[in-house]
């Protein structure tokens, strides 16, 4: 899964979001992005404009994601993209009230819940692979 280890190619282009020095979301790996999009939507003022792009961003990731697996995991993943993208749609502009951050912090983490149960499954099942190809 290369694409949950590696970041994007860079053109440069990000290196100042809204004025946030250092944020590129093209050289943050997928929990690199979900872990500052916590801490983004845990502090006390909320820059809706900057979570907004970084949720856009952790969607199309996770798309991207998805893409990697068979088609019953890629539907859960794809599902917990699309609740994602549409809470952001929903609740985008009420990010200064505690609920919508809440809901919020809910479908990020039940994104990267089924995105890590899909690599851990990955992972045993390929290990499992290897194991019975060892013993022939």
């Amino acid at each position: 899964m290369r694409i949950l280890e590696e970041s994007a190619v860079s053109d440069g282009a990000g290196r100042v979001m809204n004025g946030i020095p250092g944020l590129n979301l093209t050289e943050m790996t997928f929990h690199e992005m979900v872990k500052k999009l916590h801490m983004m939507l845990s502090s006390s003022t909320v820059d809706r404009v900057a979570v907004s792009q970084v949720i856009t961003h952790i969607v199309e990731l996770g798309y991207k994601i998805g893409d990697e697996f068979d088609v019953g995991v890629r539907s859960n993943i794809t599902g917990a993209c699309g609740d994602l993208d549409r809470a952001n749609n929903q609740l985008g502009a009420t990010l200064q009230e505690q609920r919508s951050r809440q809901a919020m912090t809910g479908a990020i983490h039940t994104l990267e819940s089924v995105i890590n149960e899909a690599v851990i499954n990955r992972i045993i099942q390929d290990m499992a692979d290897i194991t019975r190809w060892v013993l022939l």
